[in-house]
């Protein structure tokens, strides 16, 4: 009587170790470069005189003015080319579904939500040493610590991006931000994630005579403006995809595989 043993193997990280810990030491020398950049060259610099939550405080001033009845786009970005300044919005309207409940919510809720999910999810996928200097690595990136110090909306982004890795639907609502639309794509193999599309293209439809003047305001936007203008915002994106590209542990719906 022959008789078979099986085992049951949990999912790791899509990554083999080898390529893990190249791209780790890779991660290291980048980090160093960061750091180093940002004490020699000062670009730390770069918008840090914005302060604490200045990027919350703009976007809840185009919320009220446009709840008011006035633009939610500032004047100056629908005249024509301009250059992008700190206080631009560049949103498209349809993130007004995001940004007026936070009218009237308390202010700290706009930090702890979205980090406190990307963290949580983070945690819950042990990733494997290999990934945490590739994720310093992304947070080391100037632009990164500045977007948590202001209050960007990329923190929201960022914890869809995560949040898709897990259930899938979440990561269409990085549509918000079509200039970074790949990374809603991470859900797009699950029925929940056409839905929300659609359900996001509804929301829209009473917000269409909004669109035009989004488009003045990408388009005609010079700098960081167009649809270049979110090239920064992708370190602090990669994020969790590092972080579930080396995850060490399987979600609780996520089959395990039986081998003979």
């Amino acid at each position: 009587m022959e008789i078979r043993i099986s085992t049951v193997t949990r999912p790791f990280g899509i990554v083999p170790p080898r390529v893990g810990r190249i791209l780790a030491l890779t991660a290291t020398g980048v980090l160093l470069v960061f750091v180093a950049a940002e004490v020699y060259v000062g670009v730390t610099r770069m918008d840090w005189a914005t302060g604490p939550g200045h990027d919350y405080s703009i976007y809840m001033a185009g919320v009220h003015r446009w709840l008011a009845g006035g633009d939610f786009y500032l004047t100056r970005q629908l005249a024509g080319p301009y250059p992008i300044q700190v206080g631009d919005l560049l949103y498209p309207p349809t993130a007004l579904y995001l940004f007026v409940p936070f009218a009237f919510l308390p202010a700290p809720l706009w930090w702890a939500v979205p980090i406190g999910l990307a963290a949580w999810l983070i945690r819950s996928w042990q990733p494997a040493r290999w990934t945490w200097p590739l994720m310093a690595a992304c947070l080391a990136w100037p632009f990164a610590p500045l977007q948590f110090i202001t209050g960007n909306p990329v923190l929201w982004i960022t914890a869809a991006v995560a949040a898709g890795l897990r259930w899938g639907w979440p990561s269409a609502l990085v549509l918000l931000k079509p200039s970074v639309f790949p990374f809603a794509l991470v859900g797009v193999r699950r029925r929940s994630w056409w839905l929300t599309v659609a359900a996001l293209v509804l929301l829209t439809l009473p917000l269409v005579p909004m669109l035009p003047d989004w488009l003045h305001a990408v388009f005609d936007g010079r700098g960081w403006g167009g649809y270049l203008y979110s090239l920064r915002d992708i370190p602090l994106m990669l994020v969790p995809l590092v972080a579930w590209g080396g995850r060490t542990k399987p979600p609780p719906d996520e089959p395990t595989v039986e081998r003979p």
